[in-house]
């Protein structure tokens, strides 16, 4: 297995989130949740253990427009994104930055026209418990090196992003060590024609 560390996104789109209004423009909510089921692949989900995020969450992390590194809205570093984990999961609160760009975005995530969060990271430790016939594998995510969290118009895991083909990549390799990857791979394509499906059909729906 290949021990090169490969950069990830996730995302969360059903979770309290909310632009609120004042002298202050500040968007609060979730960038993850603790202990909840995620599917990454057919027979493959994925959790994140409570403490995942706490060897990064006083460091260097940035508030980006849907994964952008150009268009940075927040920035621990100075105050405008602050962190915490709670009994839920990854809290955030960020101030926007007063500008053009910065209003114009309070303003879509205040209308409801963005809904999604996503955080990009790296895996500093995971474990894997292999599933059966009727139960899924599992990948539990215990640390990680949190980089970034992003409002975004689209989940972050949809078509066949750099995330995407990264995560895969990991999937097959714990399974080619299970005997599945040939399984793997059919339930890779499956799911990857699935997705381009679901993300034409939101597409077509948005411009309507």
């Amino acid at each position: 297995m290949s021990n090169e560390r490969k950069r990830e996104q996730r995302s969360i789109s059903k979770i309290e989130f909310r632009a609120e209004d004042g002298e202050q423009k500040v968007v609060r909510g979730y960038a993850a949740l603790f202990n909840s089921e995620t599917q990454l692949a057919p027979n493959v989900v994925e959790k994140i253990a409570p403490g995942a995020f706490a060897s990064s969450i006083g460091g260097d992390v940035r508030a980006l427009w849907n994964h952008n590194m150009d268009l940075i809205l927040g920035r621990t570093t100075n105050g405008s994104l602050i962190l915490r984990e709670d009994g839920t999961g990854l809290a955030f609160e960020l101030r926007m930055p007063d500008t053009t760009f910065g209003m114009d975005k309070y303003k879509e995530i205040a209308s409801g026209l963005v809904t999604g969060v996503s955080f990009g990271f790296f895996v500093n430790k995971e474990s894997w418990v292999r599933g059966s016939d009727t139960t899924p594998h599992m990948r539990i995510l215990e640390d990680v090196e949190l980089l970034e969290i992003s409002p975004t118009p689209f989940p972050a895991y949809e078509g066949t992003s750099v995330s995407a083909r990264s995560l895969e990549q990991v999937i097959k390799e714990k399974l080619a060590e299970w005997g599945g990857e040939a399984a793997a791979q059919r339930s890779f394509d499956a799911e990857r024609k699935q997705r381009h499906l679901e993300l034409v059909l939101k597409t077509e729906a948005a411009i309507r």
